[in-house]
């Protein structure tokens, strides 16, 4: 046999792997029944992203990133929309969200708000022209006083080759915007699609 008949055999055996991985991904997820505290999830209230970045010094549109958290919601299968404030609660600090005290918890959101999401910027860095991105996220619900789902989404954009110039500055910016992109995505993407 020749190599590359024997290139073709190994890679038509690889790809019919993959699909049956992929076939077998998707049905694992419809045949997973979805929990009860997802399943009554009426509407989902996403505050405003929070920034608990250490280092502030690079500009990110939050609102923009609230957008696209929501607009997954909804690809999701939940109702959801962006709220303008916290609520009573005030500002939200890494601390509040790590305990969530149920009183805390009752006073995020608008008060006919059940179901209150919080997401926050952890960090964003670029390194040459590779940018890394995490967000973390909370799914509160109000009546209960408790955490139904928490989340840590990574997302990586770019290469590690050092690119140098005006095009290497353009490059930057469109690889930290795919990083975001990239972690907010991961990050609601393990909410259970309904």
């Amino acid at each position: 046999m020749r190599v590359a008949s024997k290139a073709a055999v190994v890679l038509a055996l690889l790809t019919s792997v993959l699909l049956v991985d992929v076939v077998a991904a998707k049905n694992k997820d419809r045949n997973v029944p979805l929990d009860p505290k997802f399943a009554g999830i009426q509407s989902i209230t996403l505050l405003p992203v929070v920034d608990l970045r250490i280092d502030k010094k690079d500009r990110i549109d939050l609102a923009k990133i609230g957008e696209r958290a929501v607009q997954i919601l909804k690809d999701r299968n939940y109702p959801a929309v962006q709220a303008d404030s916290t609520g009573t609660a005030g500002e939200i600090a890494e601390e509040d969200l790590q305990e969530s005290k149920a009183e805390w918890i009752k006073r995020l959101g608008l008060s006919a708000d059940r179901w209150i999401m919080v997401v926050c910027l952890f960090d964003v860095h670029t390194k040459r022209s590779q940018t890394n991105a995490e967000f973390g996220g909370y799914l509160f619900d109000k009546e209960t006083g408790e955490v139904i789902w928490k989340r840590r989404g990574f997302g990586q954009a770019g290469d590690n080759t050092e690119i140098g110039g005006l095009s290497g500055m353009g490059l930057r910016h469109w690889t930290k915007k795919d990083a975001l992109n990239n972690a907010v995505d991961a990050l609601l993407g393990s909410i259970p699609k309904r």
